[in-house]
């Protein structure tokens, strides 16, 4: 793994050109417009707002993706997208492991791809809230049928603009010196807080996003390590996950896994993870008289077809292996002694809550 960091510039300019993907087992976005705000707003401080990780993209492991969750016009500026930063990772290819939300916000703000609205930064409330740590001077408003670099008589300033040095700049002083009621006739007060704001938009352009990126070249087992324990909410990566990325769509394993727990209750009550039907498969492909060695690389190695063939052979075996007696774990997650409060000794094993 190789650690760096992008400047604001160079991470828009690698989603623009749609170098940077999201792997399919990736949840979609979901940030509220709150999460955002406070996200732009810790930019503009030069607070930290974590790592992305990043898989450089290699032949062998090709994952289903997806494009950021941003509608990124075509004939966009990409001229203020280039220069200003010296980062050494180049020009590869990646599938965002960790930060997509981060990332697909940052997007929408700076490159005004939010899909219904258009982010604006009201100078106002720059200057007036300058001491408080709050977010209500990231405005998001509808978007209009055409865009407006500036609005409510020059008072906001669309997010995307403020890269532009110049212009925003201008849009400043013009707003702050000419046109901002509680300084008019106090041009020493306006300028001082023109330069404020411009300061502020300084260093949202001079930002860098520290990134660590795992090698193209790197083994499998190792990336396999690293996808199950990455996600930023806590929630374990499964390899079973990867797989579904791995081999979509020849074979769609989410589809084929979600038929089998509708076929088959008991899959559901005893909360059986889709990997139990690959190792199954694993198990079967193993030539006789050999030891089975039911590893990751082994999981994410199987032949297309043999699964295809034997899966539904696998799901039999699987469910045959839960005897219909048994009495599953409980999903509820309560314990009153000497039965569940909820499922009143229906299931075993049941924990207490959390």
């Amino acid at each position: 793994m190789q650690t760096t960091t992008y400047g604001l510039a160079a991470l828009l300019r690698r989603v623009k050109q749609n170098r940077l993907t999201v792997p399919r087992f990736q949840r979609r976005f979901i940030w509220r417009e709150s999460q955002v705000r406070s996200l732009i707003d810790s930019i503009s401080r030069a607070y930290p707002i974590g790592s992305l990780l990043l898989l450089e993209k290699k032949r062998g492991l090709e994952l289903a993706a997806r494009s950021i969750e941003a509608e990124i016009r075509d004939d966009y500026a990409s001229d203020l997208l280039e220069g200003g930063d010296n980062d050494d990772v180049g020009d590869a290819e990646a599938y965002i492991l960790d930060g997509q939300q981060r990332t697909t916000s940052i997007a929408r703000v700076f490159l005004d791809s939010h899909p219904q609205k258009e982010f604006y930064f009201d100078l106002k409330l720059m200057w007036e809230l300058r001491d408080e740590e709050d977010t209500s001077w990231i405005r998001p408003l509808r978007r209009r049928k055409t865009t407006s670099d500036r609005r409510e008589r020059l008072r906001l300033i669309r997010a995307d603009v403020c890269l532009d040095q110049t212009k925003a700049d201008i849009y400043v002083s013009e707003y702050m010196e000419d046109s901002y009621p509680p300084l008019q006739g106090d041009r020493s007060a306006a300028r001082q807080a023109a330069a404020h704001i411009k300061g502020i938009f300084e260093t949202i352009r001079n930002y860098k996003v520290p990134v660590i990126s795992i090698e193209r070249d790197s083994g499998l087992e190792s990336i396999c390590r690293v996808f199950e324990t990455i996600n930023s909410t806590g929630t374990r990566l499964r390899t079973f996950d990867l797989a579904v990325a791995r081999y979509y769509p020849h074979p769609d394993l989410r589809q084929l896994w979600d038929d089998a727990l509708d076929e088959h209750k008991i899959l559901k009550d005893f909360n059986v993870d889709g990997e139990r039907a690959l190792q199954v498969l694993a198990l079967t492909e193993t030539p006789k008289g050999r030891s089975p060695e039911i590893t990751r690389s082994k999981l994410l190695n199987l032949d297309r077809s043999f699964i295809t063939d034997n899966w539904r052979r696998s799901i039999s075996a699987l469910v045959e292996t839960y005897p219909l007696g048994a009495r599953p774990w409980c999903p509820s997650r309560y314990l009153a002694e000497p039965q569940c409060a909820r499922c009143y000794g229906r299931y075993s094993k049941c924990l207490p809550s959390r």
